[in-house]
């Protein structure tokens, strides 16, 4: 199994896990959810390995999950960009938290 594989079957079993919020896949876009209402309004999918970790720090993160697991590939590509784990994980959390505003960014305004 591929680690994209392994990351989207991980994502797929967020709503077992009880997550309130999770990614919901309609069609191939994909919507972030919180109990189960769309909290975007502009269809989203990942275009490779990087956008699918950074929709499952999102996740990890907004569950209040801890920190997510890292294969040790990932690990591997972290340490020839000159990153220790830590360093890392910071710059995860911080690609997570722009895809998460860009996401409620997306929102039509209320009224």
């Amino acid at each position: 199994m591929s680690d994209l594989d392994a990351m989207l079957e991980n994502l797929t079993r967020a709503a077992s896990r009880g997550w309130r919020c999770r990614f919901e896949v309609d069609g191939g876009d994909w919507w972030l959810t919180s109990d189960g209402l769309r909290i975007q309004q502009t269809r989203w999918a990942p275009s490779d390995e990087a956008d699918v970790l950074l929709a499952a720090q999102l996740l990890h993160t907004l569950n209040d999950a801890g920190d997510m697991p890292l294969s040790a590939r990932i690990l591997e590509i972290a340490a020839q960009a000159d990153m220790d784990e830590d360093h890392f994980r910071l710059m995860l959390g911080r690609e997570a938290y722009k895809l998460y505003i860009r996401l409620r960014r997306s929102r039509p305004a209320r009224r």
